[in-house]
């Protein structure tokens, strides 16, 4: 709870889980506090070097946890037998939260500990369905957590293009969790869950949050999307062999035949001079530099809209 209080968050407050802090002494401070923008706590490298190499280890067994499937049936989510399926618990939103914030302070530490990779394996198995059932132990805040700490590793460390580049359904599955039933799903969650705990909403009386409304949630999770997939751009070149990754990784986007769209929804749905319509722009550009196919397509799902144009 320390470590996911002292991150730094992103302006959309991607990483926030309020339950993560519900418990905790002074908890409307640290409730505040999860919303605050950019720059890193000053404690936030000394509390995760004292992260014992032993948690982490544990944190990746916890992130790569699945029920065991029974006569090969697929796997339900732990509280499936009492609420149905499916069931988003977010159980695991504190692990996704805790990947978050060391992949902020120790993102090479992260990398060597296994805990990426077990960050991407979930990602993918949390999104191919894009209908939100798959889901399973994630809330909606906890998805996003693993967005910011796929996000981060990316923007950071070389290694985790390979490892991004190693997991073929991880751009499909990203896609995915932004559909319309997708973000549907996103916005129903997050207003029931409000609408139940109000008190949990973080933010200031009638302000709207990640935490209490729907729209906002899945606007910001739309946003996260698209920061995830144009961060590996944000490295300065590495090597001839990263530079090669780079290409197969553009390549990869440019045969994705949804992402134009996404990429309209996402223009439309940023806030003027923001970090995620920057993101959907240049990703956009790098896009089309490459292929006319994909600025035929952008036009294609309304990209050249009034709105759209006008940011």
């Amino acid at each position: 709870a320390l470590l996911s209080v002292s991150a730094p968050q992103p302006p959309s407050g991607l990483l926030s889980p309020p339950r993560l802090v519900a418990g905790l002494p002074g908890s409307p401070k640290a409730a505040a506090s999860l919303q605050l923008p950019g720059t890193p706590h000053p404690r936030l490298a000394e509390l995760s070097a004292a992260v014992p190499d032993g948690a982490l280890q544990q944190l990746r067994r916890l992130l790569l946890w699945q029920q065991q499937p029974n006569a090969g049936a697929a796997p339900l989510p732990a509280m499936a037998e009492f609420e149905g399926f499916p069931a988003v618990t977010g159980m695991l939103d504190g692990a996704a939260a805790l990947a978050a914030a060391l992949a902020h302070s120790t993102a090479a530490r992260v990398l060597q500990a296994g805990v990426a990779q077990a960050v991407l394996r979930l990602l993918v198995s949390a999104t191919h369905r894009g209908d939100g059932a798959g889901w399973c132990e994630l809330s909606p805040a906890g998805l996003s957590a693993l967005l910011a700490a796929t996000q981060r590793l990316l923007q950071s460390e070389p290694a985790a293009l390979g490892l991004a580049l190693a997991q073929p359904q991880l751009v499909p599955g990203l896609l995915a969790a932004v559909t319309q039933p997708a973000l549907e799903a996103v916005s129903r969650f997050v207003d029931a869950t409000s609408a139940c705990n109000p008190g949990n909403s973080l933010g200031t009386t009638g302000s709207m949050t990640v935490q209490n409304d729907g729209a906002t949630a899945a606007a910001a999770l739309l946003g996260g999307v698209v920061g995830t997939l144009c961060a590996p751009f944000g490295l300065l070149p590495q090597s001839q062999q990263h530079d090669a990754a780079l290409a197969q990784y553009q390549a990869s986007l440019s045969q994705q035949g949804s992402l134009p769209a996404v990429l309209v929804s996402a223009i439309a749905a940023a806030q003027p001079g923001g970090e995620d319509l920057a993101a959907a722009v240049g990703l956009l550009a790098r896009l089309v530099m490459a292929s006319e196919r994909v600025m035929g397509a952008f036009v294609a799902a309304g990209g050249i809209a009034p709105t759209v144009v006008e940011k």
